[in-house]
């Protein structure tokens, strides 16, 4: 349709350490848990997937960088403000994300590539911040 459409890539934090203190039963969770809150927070049009491990992606259809910037950061908050409740203890989740805006002409391998190393470098700044 020749517009912008974006790929926001998103990386749970702290993992290991809920496997760790609670088992991996409760990782399982926080990882449902960021799923259920992508899903339930973009739109039809929209695509999240699991790319493995602690790691996921949103396609924004019709997104451009300012739009991807904005749905990045609601959705951080989102899963911020709601913490898995884990037999009656809440375990904060966190993630850190990384975006691309892509046109016409761009392997989804590319636009993948160039959305994890925003996340990177977004994880390394250690800021709520949009890289790329």
């Amino acid at each position: 349709y020749d517009s912008a459409s974006s790929l926001i890539y998103f990386d749970v934090n702290g993992l290991k350490p809920i496997n760790d203190t609670h088992g991996h039963a409760a990782g399982d969770a926080a990882l449902m848990r960021v799923a259920d809150i992508l899903v339930e927070n973009v739109r039809e049009s929209d695509i999240v997937g699991r790319l493995g491990g602690d790691e996921f992606a949103v396609i924004l259809s019709q997104a451009d960088e300012a739009k991807a910037a904005e749905k990045a950061l609601d959705l951080v908050a989102k899963i911020e403000e709601h913490p898995l409740n884990w037999n009656g203890v809440d375990i904060p989740v966190g993630v850190a994300f990384g975006a691309y805006t892509f046109r016409g002409g761009v392997s989804a391998q590319d636009a993948l590539a160039a959305a994890d190393r925003a996340m990177y470098e977004q994880k390394l700044a250690g800021r709520r911040r949009l890289a790329g």
